[in-house]
């Protein structure tokens, strides 16, 4: 159910205050506790940007804001996944550098939040 809700996305996304000097990218850890879960979600979050690794792959996927709308918002960068049962939002605050995710409707999830542990993207632009 929770693989179905990350097919569909609606993204809202916006660089930090300061951007110059924040990374431009965040790579996020996030324990969301599905089952049949390996282990943590990984993300890459960032202004226009926003990807998940999948496991066994040796990168990140597709580039979700290429095919869905990415908005601005003045202080975070957010991603909030949809689907028809399902909503899971993931939440970066460069500032204070803190990463959390939510889930609201049929998870079937232990947990409906958590935080995400969260590092400066050091790959290339």
């Amino acid at each position: 159910m929770l693989s179905v809700a990350f097919a569909s996305i609606a993204l809202l996304m916006q660089a930090p205050a300061g951007a110059a000097t924040s990374p431009s990218s965040w790579i996020l850890s996030c324990d969301l506790g599905a089952k049949g879960d390996a282990g943590p979600r990984v993300f890459r979050l960032g202004p226009q940007i926003f990807q998940e690794r999948k496991s066994g792959a040796k990168g990140f996927g597709p580039n979700l804001c290429e095919s869905f709308q990415c908005l601005a918002d003045a202080n975070r960068l957010q991603g909030t996944i949809k689907s028809r049962t399902l909503t899971v939002t993931i939440q970066v605050e460069p500032g204070r550098q803190k990463a959390t995710w939510q889930t609201q409707g049929a998870s079937g999830l232990s947990r409906t939040s958590g935080a995400c542990t969260i590092q400066p993207d050091k790959s290339p632009p």
